[in-house]
C-alpha cells in the first residue's frame, strides 16, 4: 500500500506488481496508475501484464519465510 498512497492522495488509483530483482537482489515493482474510478480497468490491465510477465511466484520464487 505504501507504494500507491501518493497517487491515491491525488485522487487516482494505482497498483504495484512485483516484477523481478535488481542487480543487488532487491525486489523491483511495476507501478501502474489510472484515473479515479478506473479501478476495474486497472485491475484488468494488471492481470493482462501478469499473463505476459508471469506471476510473482514465477518471477520471484517462494518468499523465504514461507519456504521453511
Amino acid at each position: 500500500m505504501r507504494n500507491t498512497v501518493a497517487v491515491n492522495y491525488l485522487g487516482l488509483c494505482a497498483i504495484t506488481m512485483p516484477v523481478g530483482f535488481d542487480r543487488a537482489g532487491m525486489p523491483v515493482g511495476l507501478h501502474l496508475t489510472a484515473p479515479a474510478g478506473a479501478e476495474e480497468r486497472l485491475l484488468a490491465i494488471a492481470l493482462a501484464a501478469e499473463r505476459v510477465l508471469g506471476t510473482a511466484a514465477d518471477r520471484l520464487g517462494t518468499p523465504p519465510l514461507l519456504a521453511s
